[in-house]
């Protein structure tokens, strides 16, 4: 019996995420991290610092976003998120920062659901510099690479 697969589309993912599909939800939070897992790997192989960061969504916190089109009270950002910040707590994973309160202020931040005007970027990059000073970034310049394990040569 010959089986065909069909790629998943963005719509499916939002349909899957919108009916709450627990399971599912779990797999794309678990898969997000595992990814920032292995990203974390191969920078401090390189002898770098990894932060991954939980960004800012104009359907999570409380920014000012009256002005924007209403989207529902269920985002797919409303089921994975929570999951990614569990994740992180149970497993203390500091190098992972949760940025969504980081537009909470009353002035107008998103020009839509996801993108920001300079001021979000301001923000974002004030946030960005307190999280890097408080890990002592300045150690990893001056480090050298580790050498690569076998699982990640040809």
């Amino acid at each position: 019996m010959k089986r065909v697969f069909r790629k998943q589309t963005r719509d499916d993912f939002i349909t899957r995420i919108e009916r709450l599909d627990p399971a599912y939800a779990k797999l794309v939070a678990s898969t997000m991290v595992n990814n920032w897992k292995i990203a974390k790997l191969i920078a401090e192989l390189g002898g770098a610092e990894f932060h991954a960061i939980l960004q800012p969504v104009a359907p999570l916190g409380h920014p000012n976003i009256e002005y924007l089109p209403a989207r529902g009270n269920k985002t797919p950002f409303h089921v994975i998120y929570p999951l990614i910040q569990e994740i992180k707590e149970k497993e203390h994973l500091d190098w992972i920062h949760d940025f969504t309160d980081a537009f909470d202020v009353k002035e107008y931040i998103y020009i839509d659901s996801c993108h920001v005007n300079s001021r979000g970027n301001q923000i974002v990059a004030e946030r960005l510099s307190e999280v890097l000073q408080q890990h002592e970034y300045s150690k990893t310049l001056n480090s050298s690479p580790r050498s690569i394990p076998p699982l990640f040569t040809r």
